[in-house]
């Protein structure tokens, strides 16, 4: 089968049942001080391992086996006494759907997206596919509600820059906010030449299928982790935490998945956390992540 032809979809801003207040209350918190979220933080993930280890089978055996006692947890750094699970985990086919991750989703992408000046209604245009030409494309947009913000791959993004700038003028009379891609290995030149001809900043994410957003950059050009509901830690290949600043690979706890939880589970990414704070004023937590 060939690949998907290259098109721009329009990306409407749909938010699930209760992510609008989960959006508010994430955009209020984003500003707490670095302290207060850890605070935060090790108190939710104690919770959640006491009620996961009294009601999933799968997750009690896993602690037993370590003698992992979850009441315990004070901070991250005591997940260190359980062992890494690797992605993808095992699905129970009976489980429900979870529509609170959904919410969840919902809300920390479009807070990331409002550090940018994009809103929830606010028509973001999202580049897919492989083959055709990016010209007819640039055409296919006339008459269509200019897009606040583009998103999309790097490479497709740089395909995009490199026929407007071929073109000699802008597919849209509105000016651009953002340009969000996931974080790629694009060379500073290529970055440059994207956010020349297009007009806008490139605004990277990290994200993995089974977990989905882990950081977003804001305006300053920082990673923030999604620290509301992740619980993100650098080890060493045997599952030890590092000391902040030195790279290893990034792990990561998410505490609303409750039917196939993810605890301690192994992403592949390399990356370090960065003790100091963020120019913006986010509490959020920092991390540098080696794009793959």
């Amino acid at each position: 089968m060939g690949a998907d032809p290259l098109s721009i979809l329009p990306s409407r801003g749909r938010l699930p049942g209760g992510a609008a207040a989960l959006l508010t209350d994430l955009s209020a918190r984003q500003w707490w001080p670095a302290a207060r979220f850890g605070l935060a933080q090790a108190r939710a993930l104690r919770h959640f391992l006491v009620d996961l280890g009294r009601h999933h089978d799968l997750l009690r055996d896993r602690f037993a086996a370590v003698g992992f006692r979850p009441e315990l947890v004070a901070s991250p750094a005591d997940l260190a006494g359980l062992d890494l699970a690797e992605l993808p985990l095992p699905h129970r086919p009976e489980a429900p759907v979870e529509e609170t991750v959904d919410g969840w989703q919902a809300a920390v992408w479009w807070r990331a997206r409002a550090w940018w000046g994009v809103g929830v209604a606010d028509p973001v245009f999202s580049l897919v596919g492989e083959d055709g030409e990016v010209e007819e494309l640039l055409e296919s947009l006339a008459g269509r509600r200019p897009p606040r913000a583009l998103e999309g791959e790097g490479a497709l993004l740089l395909r995009l820059a490199q026929a407007v700038a071929a073109r000699g003028d802008l597919f849209t009379t509105v000016p651009l906010r953002a340009l969000f891609a996931p974080l790629s290995t694009l060379d500073g030149m290529e970055h440059d030449a994207i956010e020349g001809a297009l007009g806008a900043p490139l605004a990277p994410w990290v994200e993995l299928e089974e977990v989905g957003l882990i950081a977003h950059a804001c305006p300053e050009g920082h990673l923030h982790l999604a620290s509301d509901h992740l619980v993100v830690e650098v080890v060493t290949p045997d599952g030890r935490p590092v000391a902040a600043g030195t790279e290893g690979e990034v792990v990561v706890t998410d505490l609303v998945r409750r039917v196939d939880p993810v605890v301690r589970a192994r992403t592949g990414l390399q990356g370090r956390l960065l003790a100091r704070p963020c120019w913006c004023g986010r509490g959020l937590p920092l991390i540098e992540v080696r794009a793959a």
